[in-house]
């Protein structure tokens, strides 16, 4: 989310996640939201955690170079 270490851990990838997600059901009218995180991106994880954002599968890994 930010580059800036002074700016992490105070929660606004969680508070990012949880108003794009309700912009999107909301006001786009979506039914599905898809994320893709790498597992090693932990905060990543908590702040999709923390806004109780299911995780549905883990992808198979894929050499680098070779993202879809």
């Amino acid at each position: 989310m930010t580059g800036q270490w002074d700016r992490r851990g105070k929660g606004y990838g969680a508070e990012t996640t949880h108003l794009m997600l309700g912009y999107g059901f909301t006001h786009l009218n979506l039914h599905n939201i898809t994320l893709r995180v790498f597992s090693t991106n932990l905060r990543a994880l908590r702040a999709h955690a923390r806004v109780r954002l299911p995780r549905v599968r883990a992808a198979a890994r894929v050499p680098a170079g070779h993202l879809p």
